[in-house]
């Protein structure tokens, strides 16, 4: 079993690191207010997002594999990125929870209880480490098995 990890993690480190390391500037400019959240960000995001799972078919092409085993890589990439994601959410509102005041604010003056709504983020938050990571699989699957059917075709 560790050396199918092994093999699959040839593939994924790269882009796992990748995803892992936008996922961090994401939170930081978040937390941090750097930048505004926005088109700008969102666009940025979904390009390293193809490219990192486009990278991840390119790889399996490379390795002349099959399309399941390029689904399977972009799947655990995506599960370890998702699970990272879903880390920082909790640790955000841990630890800042003023990124949620806003949002709090907005909801509370439109006439939502206040307990109410925080709960509902923290619920949010917290189902995020099971969503995130399913989520991102699915994309990651996705996206690292067209990438690579693609890439067979024109390579």
């Amino acid at each position: 079993m560790a050396g199918k990890f092994m093999e699959l993690w040839e593939v994924i480190e790269i882009p796992a690191y990748v995803l892992i390391a936008w996922g961090i500037v994401g939170w930081l400019m978040t937390v941090f207010n750097i930048l505004p959240q926005g088109l700008l960000s969102s666009l940025v995001g979904w390009v390293v997002t193809l490219a990192a799972f486009g990278y991840i078919g390119y790889t399996v092409v490379q390795k002349k594999g099959t399309a399941g085993y390029a689904a399977k890589a972009g799947a655990l990439a995506g599960i370890i990125s998702g699970i990272v994601g879903g880390i920082l959410g909790i640790v955000s509102i841990m630890f800042f929870p003023q990124v949620y005041t806003q949002a709090i604010d907005k909801a509370v003056a439109q006439g939502a209880p206040r307990d109410m709504v925080e709960t509902s983020i923290k619920i949010g938050v917290y189902a995020g480490i099971v969503i995130a990571p399913a989520i991102s699989a699915g994309i990651g699957a996705g996206i690292s098995a067209i990438s690579k059917w693609i890439l067979e075709k024109i390579m």
